[in-house]
């Protein structure tokens, strides 16, 4: 499973939630520290790359899904909930 990426959508998984690796894999996704560090450019770019994989329904020209994961990943991590509120930096501990 380590090394391969699933085809994304924006509404799954991306690592197999009904085997231990996979979700121990989304617990480590979830809890990456790398995600403290995210600009407001970098949360915007993302918030775009998924918006416009919405309107497509695919990827777009020179995106991958790792692209699109990664959007989505940083997307969870900053945004949280009802009102997708961005979070400060220091509060995402």
């Amino acid at each position: 499973m380590v090394g391969t990426c699933p085809p994304f959508t924006l509404n799954g998984n991306r690592f197999d939630q009904g085997s231990y690796e996979g979700r121990f894999l989304g617990f480590l996704d979830v809890v990456d520290p790398r995600t403290l560090t995210t600009s407001d450019a970098e949360l915007a770019a993302a918030q775009a790359l998924l918006s416009d994989f919405k309107a497509r329904g695919e990827a777009p020209p020179g995106k991958s899904d790792e692209d699109l994961w990664q959007a989505k990943k940083i997307v969870t991590a900053v945004r949280h909930g009802r009102d997708m509120v961005a979070l400060e930096a220091r509060l995402r501990w």
